[in-house]
């Protein structure tokens, strides 16, 4: 167990899951080996939907549009899509 300041407490592990933050292969290339050990793959919609057209072995298997939240060890973590940027 990992303690953050204001005694949050969490697991580092990548069982966890992995967060998309965009499609570039830097970013995403390992997927579809982390898919393969029943890891999930988080990432906002249009990612997956732009993983449909092609033959992406790692398309996330849960989205959000908006905004999201996943809870690691109680703490809930919030995700934005804020459009296209970088």
């Amino acid at each position: 167990m990992h303690q953050q300041p204001g005694g949050a407490q969490f697991r580092r592990s990548a069982e966890l899951g992995q967060v998309d933050d965009r499609g570039h292969a830097d970013h995403v290339g390992g997927d579809g080996e982390i898919k393969k050990l029943g890891i999930e793959i988080v990432a906002q919609r249009n990612l997956r939907n732009g993983y449909a057209k092609g033959d992406h072995k790692g398309a996330p298997n849960v989205t959000f549009q908006d905004q999201g939240s996943i809870y690691l060890g109680g703490v809930e973590v919030k995700m934005y899509h804020w459009g296209r940027a970088h």
